[in-house]
């Protein structure tokens, strides 16, 4: 949904399905007959061809480009950290943003990606397991020197009623939330209907909250504007965002 975000907005956005044996982005696109995946580049070892990377890449809505992950669990071994290191590097050279969805788990291909990337979305829910591993994982970061300021947390509620409230989470976690995205009901029928509800109902509020990521993401977050001078820049450096599930 981040990716389809940026994209709506006139960015060039590509996602990067790294949950390589069970990623689900073909699905959320609708694009499950695509016949290439990032298996397919593999090949290619550290030379990956642009125009290649190009032809492997599926097109969803909005003219998001996405690199799927492979169509069977066994094909996921062909990507090796060396190859993705070459894939990112391609891919930030034509888009504006890459957003990486990583698996839960973490390992070595997953922290290639979040050594490259120049933001951390770690999405986590209102249970006490997931907190918890939010933690671990927020502690790994640290040890792994991840700047603070490149991390952001995001509250997902996927029930109705929670029984605890944000800021006992950001007291657990000590860190601060970015945002709380609201139970939605009709997000699944949004997403089985390859819809979005950030554009097809702008005035939801799950709609509003969600902006509050994008905008972040796309470095027009209220709380921490960029100087008139390093705007540029600023756009320049924001290219490669890992998606995290804590």
């Amino acid at each position: 949904m981040l990716f389809r975000s940026l994209a709506a907005d006139g960015e060039r956005a590509a996602i990067v399905d790294l949950d390589l044996q069970f990623g689900d982005v073909a699905v959320m696109l609708h694009a499950e007959s695509h016949p290439t995946a990032i298996d397919a580049l593999a090949q290619q070892g550290e030379q990956v061809d642009a125009e290649f990377i190009d032809e492997v890449m599926a097109t969803g809505p909005e003219g998001v480009r996405a690199l799927l992950a492979p169509a069977s669990p066994e094909f996921a071994d062909l990507v090796n950290t060396a190859n993705l290191r070459a894939i990112l590097r391609e891919l930030a050279k034509e888009y504006d943003f890459i957003v990486v969805d990583t698996p839960s788990h973490l390992e070595e291909r997953n922290l290639e990606a979040i050594e490259m990337a120049d933001q951390i979305v770690v999405v986590t829910s209102f249970n006490f397991a997931a907190i918890k591993d939010t933690k671990v994982t927020l502690k790994l970061l640290e040890s792994l020197g991840v700047d603070r300021e490149k991390i952001c947390v995001v509250l997902n509620q996927t029930r109705a009623k929670v029984s605890f409230q944000r800021s006992e989470v950001e007291e657990s976690l000590r860190f601060r939330v970015l945002t709380v995205l609201p139970f939605e009901p009709r997000l699944d029928d949004f997403i089985d209907n390859g819809q979005q509800i950030v554009t097809a109902e702008p005035k939801a509020e799950f709609s509003k909250q969600f902006r509050l990521l994008v905008d972040h993401v796309a470095g027009s977050d209220d709380d921490t504007p960029a100087k008139e001078p390093d705007r540029a820049r600023t756009r320049v450096s924001r290219r490669r965002f890992s998606l995290g599930r804590g």
